[in-house]
C-alpha cells in the first residue's frame, strides 16, 4: 500500500510539473531512514545520532579539547552540532551548558570575532568528554509519544516545602536559610521525587510547579544565567536519570496547586479532613440526615448550616460551636479535632444533644468510657477506602494520623 500510494503521489507531482529530487528521497518503503543527521529505527522504536552526524561532533570535540586555542567559529560550530543532537542524546543539554555558559563570558560578537582565538579552559573538560562517549552518542532515545504520566505537585515557601503525588502527600520544614525561592522551589522538587521515588521507579514524570524558573530549569536541563539553580538541576537531572524514565514540568497557576501549597505551610491542618460524600450518604441512610456541622470548613461542610474554627470562612452560623450558648435543634453532626473532642461529650451530655460523630476507636483515651455511655446505637466502622478522607479539594487523600481506626458514633445526651 504504501508503494502504491508513493506512485500515485509522483504521478500527481508530475502532472503539476513538480519534479522530485530522487537522490534526497527514499522511495521505498522502511524501517529505517536516516534524516538530518538523525538514524530512526521503527523495529525498535528508537532514534539516535547518524553514523556520520556522530563522526562530526568527534571530530569537532578533538579539536576543542582543553586547554587548547581556538577560534570562535570553531567553538560556534561545536555549540551548534551539540544543539542539534541534544534531542537524541540523554542529558546532552545539560552537559553543553558550562560550554554555553563559559562562550557567553566571553562577550565576543558572532560576526566580527569569528577568527578570534580562545582558550578553552580544563573546567569544561567533564562535559566535554560525556560527549566524547561513544555509548552516550549511539544509546539514542525511544521514539513515539509517552502515554501517560504520573503528576507530582510540589510548592515551597521560605519555611517549608511541600508535595502531592497521587494522593499521597509529604512536606518539610528548612532550616534557616537566607536562600532564593527560586532554588528552595527546585530543591523541593527533588525532595519530593525522592520520597516518592517507590511508585516513581522507572515511569514517566511530570512536575507541576506554579514557579516558572523551576519548571524552565528542568525543562531545559539547567541553564545559563543561574549557577545556583543550574546545580540544583545537575543534581536533580542525574537523579532522575537512574530512577526515572522520564522527567518534564509544566507551569500550573498557584490557586490549583492548592495541595503542596498546604503542605509547603505546615499542614495538612487536623480539623480540615472532609469525609468522602458517599460515605456521608451511607451515614445519612444508617443514623438519619443532620442538620448542621458543627466543625467545619468551607472545603469540607457536610451540611448546609455549619460552624468553623475560622472566621475567614465566613460561615453561616458563626465561628467556634462552643462559643455560641445555642446550637440548631434536632440531629447534628461533628467530625471534631481530637483536642475537641471531650468539650463536645460534655456538651452533648449538659444540653441533651444528639450528634453524629465521626472519632478514633481509642478506648485508652480519657474521653472514651463517657462516650460509650453516650451511645445511642452501635458504632459503625468507615468503610476501607484509599479516599475516604481527602484535604485541599481532593488533591490530598492520606488520613491524619489518629492512633485508631474512625468509626461514625450515634451519642444523644440523656435527661
Amino acid at each position: 500500500m504504501a508503494m502504491s500510494h508513493t506512485r500515485q503521489l509522483v504521478e500527481f507531482f508530475t502532472q503539476l510539473g513538480l519534479a522530485v529530487n530522487w537522490r534526497k528521497s527514499a522511495p521505498w518503503p522502511s524501517q529505517k531512514a536516516t534524516y538530518l543527521g538523525l538514524f530512526l529505527d521503527t523495529s525498535v522504536m528508537r532514534a539516535r545520532l547518524s553514523d556520520e552526524r556522530a563522526e562530526s561532533i568527534l571530530s569537532a570535540l578533538r579539536r576543542c579539547r582543553p586547554p587548547c586555542k581556538r577560534r570562535v567559529q570553531e567553538i560556534m560550530s561545536l555549540l551548534g552540532l551539540m544543539s542539534a543532537a541534544h534531542a537524541v542524546v540523554t542529558l546532552g543539554l545539560l552537559h553543553m551548558r558550562a560550554l554555553q555558559r563559559w562562550f557567553a563570558r566571553q562577550r565576543v560578537d558572532p560576526v566580527r570575532h569569528r577568527q578570534r582565538m580562545l582558550i578553552i579552559p580544563y573546567t569544561l573538560s567533564g562535559d566535554l568528554d560525556y560527549w566524547r562517549k561513544p555509548a552516550v552518542l549511539e544509546r539514542g532515545v525511544p521514539l513515539g509519544r509517552v502515554s501517560g504520566m504520573t503528576q507530582v505537585f510540589t510548592d515551597a515557601s521560605l519555611t517549608g516545602w511541600g508535595g502531592v503525588c497521587q494522593g499521597q502527600a509529604v512536606g518539610g520544614v528548612w532550616p534557616r536559610s537566607q536562600r532564593h525561592i527560586n532554588l528552595l522551589e527546585l530543591e523541593t522538587v527533588q525532595l519530593v521525587l525522592t520520597h516518592f521515588a517507590p511508585r516513581l521507579r522507572d515511569r514517566d514524570v511530570l512536575i507541576r510547579s506554579d514557579n516558572r524558573a523551576t519548571v524552565a530549569y528542568i525543562n531545559r536541563q539547567g541553564g545559563v544565567k543561574s549557577p545556583v539553580l543550574h546545580e540544583a538541576a545537575t543534581r536533580l537531572w542525574l537523579w532522575a536519570h537512574r530512577h526515572l524514565r522520564s522527567l518534564s514540568a509544566v507551569h500550573v497557576p498557584g490557586r490549583q496547586n492548592v495541595g503542596a501549597d498546604l503542605m509547603s505551610r505546615g499542614g495538612p491542618r487536623d480539623d480540615d479532613w472532609r469525609l468522602n460524600l458517599e460515605i456521608v450518604s451511607l451515614i445519612w441512610e444508617r443514623f438519619g440526615e443532620a442538620r448542621a456541622d458543627l466543625f467545619a470548613a468551607r472545603e469540607n461542610a457536610q451540611c448546609r448550616l455549619w460552624f468553623s474554627l475560622r472566621a475567614q470562612d465566613g460561615p453561616p452560623l458563626g465561628t467556634d460551636a462552643f462559643a455560641h450558648h445555642s446550637w440548631p435543634k434536632g440531629l447534628l453532626y461533628a467530625f471534631p479535632p481530637l483536642s475537641c473532642l471531650a468539650r463536645l461529650l460534655a456538651r452533648v451530655k449538659a444540653d441533651h444533644l444528639t450528634v453524629i460523630v465521626v472519632a478514633p476507636d481509642l478506648p485508652g483515651a480519657l474521653w472514651y468510657p463517657e462516650m460509650i455511655q453516650l451511645l445511642a446505637a452501635e458504632p459503625w466502622p468507615l468503610p476501607p477506602r484509599g479516599d475516604a478522607l481527602s484535604q485541599a479539594r481532593g488533591t490530598i487523600e492520606r488520613g491524619p494520623v489518629i492512633l485508631g481506626p474512625l468509626k461514625v458514633w450515634l451519642l444523644r445526651g440523656t435527661d
